[in-house]
């Protein structure tokens, strides 16, 4: 089997006989864009059907208010050249005025295909004899090149920037896929311009065992190199114009490809996503700075479904919650805070009539192709043809926290359509996540006797 795709002027010739289902632009295929979709059409279905009231008055849905990367590639690409703006201008502020532009590409055994060019513009990939025939070929090459650049900044180099300049590198980077889906990186870094010959030569020595290009001289130095990165940024958001997707945003999305990310130079998004709102702390850059200098106090609570936990370090942080941000504030008289992010008690969730719980296989028959679901009393039901309700018994190994809490807040446990056991199985599943205090029992120990 083999296939042409044309690509940046270039014709590609597919020539794989090893992996035949690689003889597409990207590795991509039929499976995948229907997987994708799949998962897509149910993820904007959830945030379409879940939505916020404050005091009961105004209403928001979660679709309006997501920034997804593949559901709403305007917001969030909005959001990301506001990143790569500031960055920019960040990096000047402090100094760090050198910029360098790099490629690291996995090692040839993560790599199937191979390129032979030919005449006329025409590139053959052909398979790669040194490829060692993972299946999971691209999350591989994406952890080698991952670890490699996290275990580069560990380098004795950057302690001494950061001890001179108390800051870190300051870098971004993305993901590219090449013709046969095998991801490389690209990465943008600031330095100050004392350090650039080391810093050349360190990065040459370390990623001599794989393929790695390097260039420290732009047109308009910084400003050059931005443009440089957007370059390869904006590949994978071919889909901000068109909200469709093309192969390479299918790539992105079935691999779970993070498109863009930087180094931890900004005030953390998640706090500035609550305020920036707000007259005054609109930019970015001056909000980093008033951040870095101590000027926000973040005050979080627990979540109240994890208070029966016994064993403080058994808390994730995703128990904690954002309540309040304040701002320092001086004046004559001294120091006081003014709060400009506040939970508010009076927001609700809600959510359609529908149900994640998953029907166990024992419930087959009399059940339609797409039954209904409907929850009463917490519970969900299958409402048949006949308009009886079948009980859908979840799983509680599959639900989260929240939903596993009111599952079991709200069970009967005389209800005689569900034996004692499950309610055992629900029972330890909530004292393994630390949401109930006590043992464990054998599932056995339960039985459909209700006296005993």
């Amino acid at each position: 089997m083999s296939n042409y795709v044309v690509k940046d002027g270039v014709r590609y010739l597919f020539k794989s006989k090893k992996f035949p289902s690689l003889n597409t632009l990207y590795g991509v295929d039929n499976f995948m864009r229907r997987t994708v979709d799949d998962n897509l059409s149910k993820q904007t279905d959830y945030l379409k059907n879940n939505y916020v009231s404050l005091n009961g008055e105004k209403y928001l849905s979660f679709f309006e208010m997501s920034k997804s990367a593949n559901i709403k590639p305007n917001q969030y690409f909005g959001e990301m050249f506001n990143k790569v703006s500031t960055l920019q201008e960040y990096a000047r502020d402090v100094k760090f005025d050198c910029p360098v532009f790099m490629t690291i590409t996995p090692p040839s055994n993560l790599k199937p295909l191979k390129q032979i060019k030919l005449k006329n513009n025409l590139v053959k990939l052909v398979d790669n004899p040194n490829f060692t025939g993972e299946i999971d070929y691209v999350n591989l090459a994406r952890e080698y090149e991952s670890k490699k650049w996290t275990m580069f900044l560990r380098q004795r180099l950057f302690k001494e920037i950061k001890a001179k300049y108390n800051e870190r590198l300051i870098y971004m980077r993305t993901y590219e896929p090449m013709i046969d889906g095998t991801p490389h990186i690209h990465i943008v870094a600031f330095i100050p311009s004392e350090y650039k010959e080391r810093f050349v030569k360190l990065a040459k020595n370390y990623f001599s065992d794989t393929r790695f290009d390097i260039k420290t001289e732009f047109n308009n130095n910084i400003g050059g190199v931005i443009a440089y990165i957007l370059k390869y940024i904006l590949k994978s958001f071919s889909n901000s114009k068109t909200n469709k997707l093309d192969d390479v945003g299918y790539w992105y999305a079935f691999h779970k490809i993070r498109r863009f990310t930087t180094s931890r130079t900004l005030i953390p998004m998640k706090y500035y996503r609550l305020f920036g709102h707000k007259e005054g702390f609109q930019n970015l850059l001056e909000v980093t700075k008033l951040y870095k200098k101590g000027y926000f106090d973040i005050s979080v609570s627990i979540n109240p479904l994890v208070f029966e936990i016994t064993d403080y370090f058994d808390v994730k942080k995703s128990s904690y919650r954002v309540t309040q941000i304040d701002f320092l504030v001086k004046d004559f008289d001294g120091d006081y805070y003014t709060t400009i992010y506040e939970k508010s008690d009076n927001i609700s969730i809600y959510q359609v009539e529908k149900s994640s719980y998953t029907a166990p296989a024992r419930i087959t028959h009399n059940v339609p192709k797409k039954p209904i679901l409907v929850v009463v009393n917490h519970i969900p039901y299958f409402l048949l043809e006949s308009n009886v309700l079948a009980r859908v018994v979840p799983i509680p190994s599959r639900m989260k926290d929240y939903e596993l809490m009111q599952y079991y807040r709200n069970y009967d446990i005389e209800d005689s359509t569900l034996d004692l056991k499950h309610f055992g199985i629900l029972q330890n599943e909530l004292i393994k996540r630390g949401l109930l205090n006590s043992k464990l029992q054998n599932v056995n120990d339960f039985n459909t006797n209700i006296t005993n």
